[in-house]
């Protein structure tokens, strides 16, 4: 799991010689202050110092024996790890870096786990949607592809977590675009898809499993716009030394109070969804260094824009 950077506070380091005086400026502040004696970090806690005189050293005082964590622990090292009242201290060649409080990082550990939770709910929604509209295709495959499809997004999903902390790998758009063309149009019947690549298309930086999420969001939001009827367009080309995918419909466009709010999570216009396929889909393009923007809607249609950056030439 992350590293500890981003919940590193600012922590006070005193010697064995201290006094509670010394240690006021955390004490007072509801915070403990450390004391180094070799490898162990011991913490003076507020309640610990109450009814003594400032010069009271803190050696004299109760204190609590921790063995700090590295600056390259983890989230999962903090949950695990003893603690003086919700507090770990870091330490990196045995000079304290701070502390980490463990009620924040159990906090942003929830909004994780919740944020996971929703966008595997949003995904499974959108193929079993799939699954529902084909129950009567008895003669095609499209049923078959759309139940691959739905064992996979879990999957994928997870695979995205883990490809998180790593760097995004080649891959074609317009191959991956006519892969998922091929579940994607019995999935939006009646509505029409149409898909157009451009030819001679250089490769592109991307997590794949991101991208066929991101791009099946669009789709499945087009779909919906439209109803039971209507024309939704795939296109892929190049543009600026860089790889557009456009998802393009002819339906009635987002409502104008929508629109400057429409990547943010929670926006909605629908009575049964959370409002997080465009602020996760967002979130994903700018993980993997691309960009998603929303670039014309109106009474004539809506269209979204994709834009990947490609692999240098050598």
């Amino acid at each position: 799991m992350t590293v500890l950077a981003d919940f590193v506070e600012p922590a006070l380091e005193l010697d064995d010689h201290a006094t509670i005086g010394d240690a006021l400026p955390s004490l007072a502040l509801g915070k403990p202050a450390w004391v180094t004696s070799e490898d162990r970090w011991s913490a003076v806690l507020p309640r610990h110092a109450v009814g003594f005189p400032l010069r009271r050293r803190l050696v004299d005082l109760p204190l609590v024996d921790l063995t700090p964590l590295g600056a390259n622990a983890t989230v999962a090292d903090v949950l695990t790890s003893e603690h003086a009242e919700g507090y770990v201290p870091v330490v990196e060649a045995e000079r304290l870096l701070g502390h980490v409080v463990v009620s924040r990082v159990e906090r942003s550990v929830r909004v994780i786990r919740a944020d996971v939770a929703a966008a595997i709910a949003h995904d499974l929604n959108n193929s079993l949607c799939a699954l529902a509209a084909m129950v009567d295709e008895s003669e095609s495959g499209a049923m078959q592809s759309a139940v691959d499809h739905t064992l996979r997004v879990a999957e994928r999903l997870f695979t995205l977590s883990r490809d998180s902390g790593r760097d995004p790998s080649p891959l074609n758009a317009g191959d991956l675009v006519r892969d998922l063309a091929s579940w994607l149009e019995p999935t939006v019947a009646p509505v029409k898809l149409v898909v157009r690549i451009a030819p001679n298309l250089p490769v592109v930086m991307a997590y794949r499993a991101a991208l066929e999420r991101l791009l099946v969001n669009l789709v499945m939001n087009a779909r919906d716009a439209l109803g039971r009827s209507g024309l939704i367009r795939l296109d892929v080309d190049g543009v600026d030394n860089q790889v557009r995918v456009a998802v393009t419909d002819d339906g009635p466009g987002i409502p104008s109070f929508v629109v400057e709010r429409v990547f943010e999570a929670g926006t909605t216009t629908k009575y049964d969804h959370y409002g997080i396929g465009l602020a996760s889909a967002r979130a994903s393009a700018q993980r993997m260094g691309a960009s998603l923007d929303l670039a014309h809607t109106g009474s004539n249609g809506t269209r979204f824009e994709v834009r990947l950056e490609t692999v240098p030439q050598k």
